[in-house]
């Protein structure tokens, strides 16, 4: 008879020394669910006796070392579980393995995913973690539900493959949750975007005005506000694809980015003076590349010559691809 799983809200909590059995039932059949793979040369037999062993003499160590596990509790290791109608469900195990924040095991039953029960053990893992460093995970090359879900929750590959050294082998690769200081998160709690409207036009256009006044008067003696209010109106019309970016709930400035199937196009980053060494600008421009990344598409930008922001572009892996007589042409690619 297939158990069925009430809708509720989903609550995590600290495994008990008692709950070990169930630990380890929850990440056998799960394993013998999501492991067999034929091109890996991974076989439920073959996974089947690495668990169990040949007549199940393997359990009860497994159990016990569970039970150990839990027991141990503290700042190095935890466990935590979700439970429906009193039953284990899922479980995640977070740990510094080698001097290295883990996420570590993290399971659900095949009958009890999509839920919202992996969001919830992976958030609490997170938590326990804390944002000071950066925290690893590993995870089945072929297990690309587990990679996709991992991605939407903000970790990235690092390009290191794992060997596990269990038979059979399963190859895994290695991703990470970059760390956030408190400047980065000063940045998300204060920073947002919204689409520009026709209301937006003179903020715009001054922000435009403020921003670019020095670097122009540097390259072209002057500062042609009549010439400056055509080139603004001429690229700002409809204000199509433009964003707003407010800080702390006031704007601070404005952002174009273009985005295609080949590249994304960074047109514009413009912010008031005031909001220029707060690290905005730097934050946007890795949302950025994050993004490229993601699609494994380059990321192209325009920076006029006598703008000090091409120093900050080069810092973080721009180069140079061509320029005009006023601006350099700049790229980044995410295989750099």
């Amino acid at each position: 008879m297939t158990q069925e799983f009430t809708k509720q809200p989903v609550e995590v909590e600290e495994a008990r020394p008692e709950d070990a059995a169930e630990v380890f039932d929850v990440q056998r059949r799960t394993w013998l669910d999501t492991y067999p793979n034929e091109k890996a040369g991974v076989t439920y037999d073959d996974l089947k006796l690495r668990l169990d062993g040949e007549n199940g003499e393997l359990i009860p160590q497994k159990v016990e070392r569970w039970k150990q596990g839990i027991e141990s509790t503290g700042d190095r290791r935890a466990t935590f579980v979700v439970r429906d109608n009193g039953k284990i469900v899922g479980f995640v195990a977070p740990g510094i393995m080698n001097e290295q924040r883990r996420i570590g095991a993290i399971y659900v039953l095949p009958e009890a995913q999509g839920k919202g029960i992996g969001n919830a053990l992976l958030k609490k893992s997170i938590e326990w973690h804390g944002r000071d460093d950066d925290i690893y995970l590993h995870v089945a090359t072929y297990n690309q539900n587990a990679i996709d879900f991992y991605k939407r929750n903000g970790f990235m590959e690092t390009g290191t493959k794992i060997e596990d050294d269990g038979t059979p082998q399963i190859p895994e690769i290695e991703m990470v949750l970059k760390a956030e200081n408190s400047k980065e998160l000063g940045l998300k709690k204060n920073l947002t975007l919204r689409p520009a409207t026709n209301e937006d036009t003179e903020f715009a256009r001054i922000a435009h005005h403020e921003a670019y006044r020095d670097v122009i008067e540097r390259q072209f003696g002057s500062f042609d506000e009549t010439a400056q209010d055509e080139f603004f109106f001429k690229s700002w019309s409809g204000n199509a694809g433009f964003q707003i970016i407010n800080w702390g709930g006031q704007p601070a400035g404005y952002t174009r980015v273009e985005e295609t199937p080949e590249y994304i196009y960074g047109h514009e980053l413009v912010l008031l003076p005031e909001h220029q060494s707060k690290g905005i600008g730097s934050f946007l421009l890795n949302s950025w590349q994050e993004n490229a990344k993601s699609k494994n598409i380059p990321l192209k930008l325009q920076v006029l010559k006598d703008n000090k922001a091409k120093e900050l572009y080069e810092r973080v892996g721009f180069v140079e691809t061509g320029q005009t007589d006023t601006h350099y042409e700049m790229e980044w690619s995410p295989n750099s």
